[in-house]
This record gives C-alpha cells, sequence and structure tokens, in this order.
C-alpha cells in the first residue's frame, strides 16, 4: 500500500465509517486487513480499467469465502460473489483520493445474512418516504441558497 497510496490518501467512502478507521493511508491498510481477516481467500479480478487525465476508473468482482469476522458478523464459511466500482485520482504516481462503491447487499444475501428479493412492504413504504423527505430538504435548501 505504501507504494500505491499518498499518506493522506482520503478515499470519500471511508469518511465518517462505523468503523472508526483511521484516516488516509492506515485507515485503507486497517479496512483492507478487516477483509483479509475475514476472507483469507479474498480475490479482486479486474474487468475494466479506464485512464482519463489524473483519474482511473476500475470496475472488478470480489471473490471470497467468509470464514472470518467480518465487522461484527460472524464468519457463515459461505462464498460470495459480488461487484465494485472505484475511481481514484494520482498524482506524482500515488493515489490521492478515490471513490468506491461496492455490491454488498449481493455479497450479504451470499452469505445469508439479508434476505433476496426486494425488501418487505413497509421498509419499501419507509424508503419511499425517505427519498421524498430527502428531495423535498433539498429542493428547500436550493431554493434559500
Amino acid at each position: 500500500a505504501d507504494k500505491y497510496l499518498a499518506s493522506d490518501v482520503l478515499f470519500h467512502d471511508l469518511v465518517d465509517n462505523p468503523l472508526g478507521l483511521p484516516p488516509g493511508r492506515d485507515g485503507v491498510k486497517a479496512i483492507a486487513k478487516i477483509f483479509w481477516d475475514a476472507a483469507p481467500d479474498l480475490e479482486m479480478t479486474l474487468d475494466d480499467l479506464l485512464v482519463d487525465g489524473d483519474k482511473v476508473t476500475l470496475r472488478f468482482m470480489n471473490y471470497l469465502t467468509h470464514t472470518g469476522e467480518l465487522a461484527g458478523l460472524p464468519p457463515t464459511h459461505r462464498t460470495a460473489e459480488f461487484a465494485g466500482i472505484a475511481i481514484v485520482r494520482v498524482e506524482n504516481g500515488k493515489i490521492v483520493e478515490g471513490w468506491q462503491v461496492m455490491d454488498f447487499v449481493t455479497a450479504y444475501q451470499q452469505l445469508g445474512v439479508m434476505p433476496a428479493g426486494p425488501p418487505p412492504a413497509p421498509l419499501r413504504l419507509i424508503i419511499g418516504l425517505r427519498g421524498k423527505m430527502y428531495a423535498r430538504k433539498k429542493r428547500k435548501n436550493a431554493a434559500a441558497a
């Protein structure tokens, strides 16, 4: 990690994370250790790599067997296969900023800790109401600006 990450690298999806990770390269190393401890056979395959100026976009697949604790989740000994996308910004040959999204819903469903299929009706209602409240707040803030 030291070879590829700036010491103060900022991965936006790790900011204010519930795991209390340290900032910068140490936080990236900590989250990697969490995953490697939970799934020592973790394999990531690169499906696409796009470069545009100082940004690099990667589309990848994760393959793992959940044999260790994962952020409080006891081992399920099941396998999971799920996608991810990362965009990183590079300066002087090192990653200085990044954004990453992984399909943890699919992973949790495959590990048996989240039911598959659409959410139950009450949850769909809550999700819909939260979306409407968020949109209303966004419109109100835009009007006030």
